[in-house]
């Protein structure tokens, strides 16, 4: 799993921390100043790997509103979303809907409109068709 051994301390470290907790991955990008580049650097080898397999579990960081900012890394989302990995994660519905959290809302779009749900809001994402097979399977 993943742990980041992160140095740069903001407000959102012990959230991130937590959050990334049960990934194997990370797909974070953003300028030098941000929170997502120091955890792109603590994951290593583990972020932005561009190649994933059906088990991942992939978190996402992306910048939120600042001047400098860089967008999601789309290539790796794509090639992700192509391994059909298990789940990704971001933030909670709630903390992603602030007016600060741009590309956590840029991430969501992109997720939805590649048919992942995040079902209850926590921010895990799974493939609206496996839940529509695990519902199915449950009848």
């Amino acid at each position: 799993m993943l742990s980041l051994p992160i140095t740069k301390q903001t407000s959102f470290v012990e959230k991130d921390r937590a959050k990334f907790q049960c990934c194997t991955k990370l797909i974070a990008r953003g300028s030098p100043r941000s929170s997502s580049h120091a955890y792109a650097k603590s994951a290593g080898a583990l972020a932005n790997t561009g190649t994933y397999i059906v088990g991942d579990v992939v978190g996402i960081s992306a910048e939120g509103r600042r001047a400098g900012r860089i967008d999601p890394d789309w290539t790796e989302l794509h090639k992700a979303i192509q391994a059909s990995v298990s789940m990704f994660v971001t933030d909670s519905a709630q903390q992603r809907n602030t007016p600060y959290n741009i590309g956590e809302q840029q991430v969501t779009a992109f997720l939805q409109k590649n048919g992942y749900v995040d079902k209850n809001g926590m921010g895990h994402w799974t493939r609206l068709t496996l839940e529509l097979q695990n519902n199915n399977n449950k009848n």
